[in-house]
């Protein structure tokens, strides 16, 4: 009985010493595969980037952190270097499936590309905070149902980061353009808000070519990127649509009160710049713009049309020379027209077909401003006194 005691011991010590080893073997290779899975994603992060590219790396890195994407993901990976190709390659972001993904896909040797880019934004979506949220995608998604695209997900990471270096670069006019066309919710993965805001700039640079758009801005920016002028103005109308459709209405009265969602190119353009050189003008001279420009405002003046813009200056004419007032044919207009090198006769023609156009607003009941038709000096005067009284 003795031996049979000693003989079961001795076997339940082996088994528990073979176990234990066993138990030791399968954590030491636990932190192996651990240990493994961290080289391969290490690696997986492009480590040697050409020299300009550095600053981004960081910038990419932290952004991601902040939308709440774990660098375990595989999506983590494909959209870090998903936007780095689209600070290297801008276009890209208008051609994901063709061009984009492709490029990621070969990188990594891979397929599923957009899948784990989806899985990882759906992760993204339930880690981050409200306020991050709201601060990132603001009015260019729904942010009750929190859908987005890859392209608009991709887009807005670009969008933060490049302006972050047009901070930097202090490019105001950029960043200006940039903010109001968000404010606006342009969608910015559409070619429609880049030419948007390409035509911008160069409005800003030459005003006069917010009365030819079809003749001058349209070709001038389907030079810039090597398309046409047809293809420019439909998916800018198109950027436009889908911008103002998700605008809260109150935000999109304060900027459109009389076209609202059927707002022209033009007069979305001419809009924006009338703001940005607002924003752009100090002292005096600029809360008198101001006034005026509320007051052609109140009165349903299209803002893209050139006579807005020649009323405008005759008004500003006005306010530090009242005496031409009593003088409109020949001096008034005489003194824009040689401003703008143009004739008196277009001058006044073409603020006379402003005021008509305000006259169909009110008669459309949008604008209360104009019982009957006015003529373009008792417009004159109307905002003049008005702005004399504030």
């Amino acid at each position: 009985m003795e031996k049979f005691v000693i003989c079961v011991i001795f076997c339940y010590n082996i088994i528990a010493s073979v176990s234990f080893r066993l138990v030791f073997i399968e954590r030491g290779m636990s932190q192996m595969t651990y240990t493994k899975k961290q080289q391969t994603l290490n690696e997986s992060l492009p480590q040697k980037e050409k020299k300009e590219d550095h600053e981004f790396i960081a910038t990419i890195s932290s952004v991601l952190s902040t939308l709440g994407i774990p660098l375990s993901l595989k999506g983590y990976c494909y959209l870090w270097k998903a936007v780095m190709f689209v600070i290297e390659e801008p276009e890209l972001i208008h051609s994901l499936t063709t061009k984009l993904y492709p490029k990621i896909a070969e990188y990594y040797k891979t397929t599923n590309v957009e899948r784990s880019i989806k899985y990882a934004i759906g992760v993204s979506f339930s880690n981050i905070s409200p306020d991050v949220f709201d601060s990132y995608f603001g009015n260019i998604i729904d942010t009750d149902k929190k859908k987005i695209t890859i392209g608009e997900f991709i887009a807005t990471i670009y969008e933060q980061i490049m302006l972050q270096q047009k901070e930097e670069e202090k490019d105001v006019e950029f960043i200006q353009v940039s903010t109001k066309l968000r404010q606006l919710a342009i969608p910015p993965h559409l070619k429609g808000y880049t030419y948007l805001r390409q035509a911008l700039l160069f409005v800003l640079q030459e005003p006069e070519l917010i009365h030819s758009l079809t003749t001058k801005l349209y070709p001038k920016i389907a030079e810039h990127y090597k398309t046409t002028d047809s293809k420019v103005e439909r998916v800018m109308k198109h950027a436009i649509q889908a911008g103002l459709s998700r605008v809260p209405t109150n935000i999109l009265r304060s900027h459109f009160k009389y076209t609202m969602n059927s707002t022209s190119i033009g007069e979305f353009i001419a809009t924006l710049y009338n703001e940005i050189m607002l924003q752009q003008k100090e002292g005096e001279e600029n809360a008198k713009l101001v006034q005026i420009s509320s007051e052609l405002r109140k009165l349903g003046l299209p803002e893209h049309f050139i006579g807005y813009t020649y009323l405008q200056q005759a008004l500003i004419f006005v306010i530090k020379e009242p005496s031409l007032l009593n003088s409109l044919t020949t001096k008034l207009y005489s003194k824009v027209a040689k401003h703008y090198k143009t004739t008196v006769v277009n001058v006044i023609r073409t603020i006379n077909h402003a005021i008509e156009i305000a006259f169909l607003r009110s008669n459309l009941g949008i604008n209360d401003s104009f019982k009957r038709k006015l003529s373009n000096g008792e417009v004159i005067t109307i905002v003049y006194n008005r702005i004399e009284q504030s």
